[in-house]
């Protein structure tokens, strides 16, 4: 079975120009899950686990901060998880990171960088 990964971003296209680059990747049998929301991303999580989640960090409705704390305090994994924003303050990183993801990447993303990334994390 191919490595999961999921898309939370707000932004229909953000969403579109990451599965694109990653259906680009060449990794085998990749399955890629995007959602809209914060709160969508913890329903889904709450019920499926994902080898990389790229978490986008200001969504309307639940932050990316917030997402993490609420997936946290339910006992879900958060360290395959990486968030992106266009937020680049050293705070954030660092908030980001306190609360369990494991990198944080700056918007807009690089593709080379972003499938860099996924290679590495999963290979075996």
């Amino acid at each position: 079975m191919g490595a999961k990964i999921l898309v939370v971003d707000d932004s229909r296209t953000a969403r579109a120009v990451v599965c694109q680059w990653l259906s680009e990747s060449l990794v085998a049998g990749l399955t890629v899950r995007e959602v809209s929301s914060g709160r969508e991303a913890v329903a889904v999580c709450e019920s499926e686990s994902f080898d990389l989640v790229f978490l986008d960090l200001t969504m309307p409705d639940l932050s990316g901060f917030e997402v993490l704390q609420l997936l946290r305090d339910k006992g879900v994994d958060v360290s395959r998880f990486v968030v992106v924003s266009g937020d680049v303050q050293p705070l954030a990183r660092q908030r980001v990171l306190a609360l369990g993801a494991s990198a944080f990447l700056a918007k807009p993303l690089e593709k080379k960088g972003l499938l860099a990334l996924v290679k590495h994390r999963l290979s075996p």
